[in-house]
């Protein structure tokens, strides 16, 4: 079978942003780069694919968005103007005694984000997205991830003519991803898919200085 597919490049900025891992209920590790679930959820948003049901909506992005990209590369900003920060959220549990009905979350947030995406996608959707954003055509939610992290732009950008130096490239690990000379690369585990049922799905990715 021969893919026919279409490249898009989309750069997505975020004033401040925080993406905790999923399955910590109290203090959690955070990413410092959207989990490739978020992205898939702002790309269904843009297309105005949604339920109410949290599973079935993962289903629907599922087959509407995720089966659609073939490739999925993100380039994120070295070098952030603000400092990260930590703030400490809380949690209601009302199951125990009054002294104990708060149990602290750390969540870090940083200020910024400045993030490439990069898709080789089915034609029909990636024609879809291109009109959308291109247009401001569509009414979706401006946020990357949860309605604390919202989009500051969107727009569509070639890839040919930016320059990537500050950037580092993030990318699914496999075996042929390789480390070149003299550039680092550290290993991320983070929810990149849904399987059928609408479960999160860990897979490991690298992080590579341009």
């Amino acid at each position: 079978m021969v893919w026919c597919g279409m490249e898009l490049c989309i750069r997505i900025l975020v004033k401040h942003f925080s993406y905790r891992h999923p399955l910590f209920l109290t203090s959690s590790p955070t990413y410092l780069v959207p989990p490739i679930t978020s992205i898939y959820g702002l790309f269904a948003s843009i297309l105005e694919i949604g339920k109410n049901d949290v599973k079935e909506n993962r289903k629907l992005i599922k087959k509407e968005v995720q089966d659609k990209i073939k490739c999925i590369e993100i380039f994120l900003k070295e070098r952030f103007k603000g400092r990260p920060f930590g703030i400490m959220r809380w949690n209601a549990d009302k199951s125990k005694w009054r002294r104990n009905w708060f149990t602290p979350i750390t969540q870090f947030y940083l200020f910024d984000l400045d993030l490439i995406v990069s898709i080789n996608c089915d034609e029909d959707l990636g024609k879809e997205l291109y009109e959308k954003i291109k247009n401001h055509e569509s009414g979706f939610t401006p946020y990357l991830g949860s309605s604390e992290n919202l989009i500051k732009d969107i727009s569509l950008i070639d890839k040919d003519e930016n320059d990537f130096s500050q950037y580092i490239k993030i990318k699914k690990l496999n075996s042929v991803t390789s480390l070149e000379k003299g550039k680092e690369l550290i290993r991320i585990k983070m929810p990149s898919k849904y399987d059928d049922e609408g479960n999160w799905i860990f897979e490991d990715w690298v992080a590579i200085r341009n």
